[in-house]
């Protein structure tokens, strides 16, 4: 059965529950590489590509919720004002939990380059979601590593706002192809496409994400009909699953993922909708991707410390999946928790089912240090 995808998503009516399902897929894999002390043997070395993808969908679906909205005369700063809503309470709760552990490795001793002072300088820039100067591991965020993608969620967010009435698509396919040479320049040159949490590599996060948004933008632009489909839903989820989990088969291997295969998946999964039963899991792994992706890093760091002090210095794979069912559940309650505490407020933001990572981002890919 056949149904438009307009006329409905222009308004951010529609509502792709196969994006959901994608996004939740990729923050498990991002958790489970996080918290790789307690997966042993565990090794998913291309999940940071989750952070295209949820830069790709990102693009996709902010298009579907805002296009007609700015275009009706939705300002830059209202627009932005609708994704702190959404965004801020939970990275706030990421921001919390992370001074939370850095504050128990301090006092336990875990790491020795912690003490209040240290401490204080990221919690207090990172108040603003900006990166911080004061670090001890080169993350730009290094209370909750995972936080460097939602920084250029918002900076490629305001972008888009404030440039919307010039995007066009002829402008969107240059940037793709712009920023997508940059990538293989970057390749090229042995430089990790994996890159953008750290100040050395900072830079590498903005052609990321300006490739990854605006390949999601020129989507939107060339989308097509949609297929109610359960099993192409769960095909797709289930190839995007296992593009982040392949070993490692080298850096071109990334870059053909985040220039091509990527676009493609996100281009399918907004082609196939789920039937009843497959769409209610695909919602509710929308609905527990981002707390995840903001809770998981800091988390994690708080669950090894611990099982350090009571003499568990190995753990097995078996603690490690009990605490992503966990963290999981937790996203849920505390997703549900901030948007009855919000209330009306949030009510502009609701219909944006798919939004991302909001995964970076991300759905957060970084290789931290002392926060991993």
């Amino acid at each position: 059965m056949l149904s438009p995808a307009v006329p409905g998503d222009r308004s951010g009516t529609h509502v792709y529950a196969t994006l959901d399902g994608l996004r939740g897929i990729a923050a498990a894999l991002i958790a489970i590489r996080h918290a790789g002390p307690l997966f042993p043997g565990w090794e998913f070395p291309h999940s940071p590509l989750a952070v295209d993808l949820f830069f790709v969908i990102s693009g996709f679906v902010i298009a579907s919720a805002y296009d007609r909205r700015l275009e009706n005369g939705l300002t830059p700063m209202g627009f932005m004002k609708l994704r702190l809503i959404r965004l801020y309470p939970l990275y706030l709760a990421g921001l919390l939990l992370g001074l939370a552990a850095g504050m128990l490795c301090w006092l336990t001793g875990t790491d020795p380059r912690l003490s209040a002072a240290t401490l204080m300088g990221p919690f207090l820039v990172g108040l603003l979601i900006l990166p911080s100067p004061f670090t001890w591991n080169n993350e730009t965020f290094p209370l909750n590593p995972p936080a460097w993608s939602l920084f250029f969620e918002l900076a490629i967010n305001y972008i888009y706002a404030v440039a919307y009435r010039r995007v066009t698509k002829a402008r969107l396919i240059g940037a793709t192809c712009i920023f997508g040479a940059l990538l293989l320049i970057m390749s090229l040159n042995d430089m990790g496409l994996d890159e953008g949490h750290s100040w050395p590599h900072f830079s590498t996060g903005f052609v990321r994400v300006v490739f990854s948004f605006s390949a999601g933008l020129l989507l939107f632009r060339i989308r097509r009909r949609v297929n109610i489909s359960s099993s192409g839903s769960v095909l797709v989820i289930g190839l995007a699953g296992a593009t982040l989990a392949m070993p490692n088969l080298g850096q071109w291997y990334s870059l053909v993922a985040i220039t091509l295969w990527i676009p493609v998946l996100v281009f399918f999964a907004t082609m196939v909708e789920p039937g009843a039963r497959v769409r209610r899991a695909c919602l509710l792994l929308g609905q527990i991707s981002y707390p995840l992706y903001v809770l998981h890093s800091p988390a994690a760091v708080i669950v090894e410390s611990a099982l350090a002090r009571v003499g568990v210095v190995h753990p097995n794979a078996v603690i490690g999946v009990i605490f992503l069912g966990s963290m999981m559940v937790i996203a849920l309650w505390t997703d549900r928790f901030i948007k009855a505490l919000i209330g009306d407020r949030f009510r502009g933001e609701r219909r944006m089912q798919s939004s991302r990572p909001d995964i970076g981002g991300s759905p957060a890919v970084t290789t931290s240090n002392a926060l991993q």
